[in-house]
C-alpha cells in the first residue's frame, strides 16, 4: 500500500510540476506578446512602417508636394455707391475689387458678363448702410454676398474669390 501512496504522490508532484510549467510559459508568451504589441505600436506612430514617404539625405520624411493651382486675377472698375443712410447725411462706399478665377478658365468669360455684373453689384451695394460695412464680419458678408452673385452670372464657370484692393466708406 505504501507503494501505491508513492505512485499517487509521485504522479500528484508531476501534474503540479506540469502547472506550473505551463503558468511560466503562459507568463513568458504573454510578456512576449504585449512586448511584441507596444513595440509595433509605438514603431508605427513614429511612422516606421511609411514605406511610402520618401526619406531625405538627412533621414527625415519628405511629404509629397501637393499640387499647385494657379490663379488669375481680374480687376474690375473702381464702383462709387452712395449709402442708405437713415440720418440724412450722403454716404458713400468707394469698393476697387479683382476676382481671383483658376487659370483654366478664359478671361473673356469675364469680361463678356462685366456689365451684369457690375449692374448686380450695384443694386446690392445701394441697398447697404454704412453700419452693415463695420468691421472685418461686414467686408467678409459683403464678400460673400459679392462672390455669391458673380458665381450665378458665369456659371457653369466660377470664381474662386473676391479681393477687395480698396474699401472707403465716407
Amino acid at each position: 500500500m505504501a507503494e501505491t501512496q508513492d505512485i499517487g504522490d509521485a504522479a500528484q508532484s508531476e501534474d503540479a510540476g506540469e502547472k506550473k510549467g505551463s503558468k511560466k510559459l503562459l507568463f513568458i508568451v504573454v510578456g512576449v506578446v504585449l512586448l511584441l504589441i507596444t513595440g509595433g505600436a509605438g514603431a508605427y506612430f513614429m511612422g516606421l512602417f511609411d514605406a511610402a514617404a520618401p526619406v531625405s539625405s538627412s533621414g527625415e520624411i519628405e511629404q509629397p508636394a501637393a499640387p499647385r493651382i494657379e490663379y488669375q486675377y481680374y480687376d474690375l472698375p473702381e464702383m462709387l455707391i452712395n449709402l442708405q443712410a437713415g440720418d440724412g447725411q450722403v454716404r458713400f462706399l468707394k469698393l476697387l475689387v479683382s476676382v481671383e478665377y483658376e487659370k483654366g478658365i478664359d478671361a473673356a468669360v469675364i469680361i463678356s458678363a462685366k456689365p451684369l455684373i457690375e449692374d448686380l453689384f450695384q443694386t446690392y451695394l445701394r441697398e447697404l448702410t454704412p453700419d452693415d460695412l463695420d468691421g472685418s464680419m461686414g467686408v467678409f458678408r459683403l464678400r460673400e454676398e459679392l462672390l455669391k452673385r458673380i458665381n450665378l452670372i458665369i456659371a457653369p464657370e466660377k470664381i474662386n474669390g473676391i479681393l477687395f484692393k480698396k474699401i472707403v466708406v465716407q
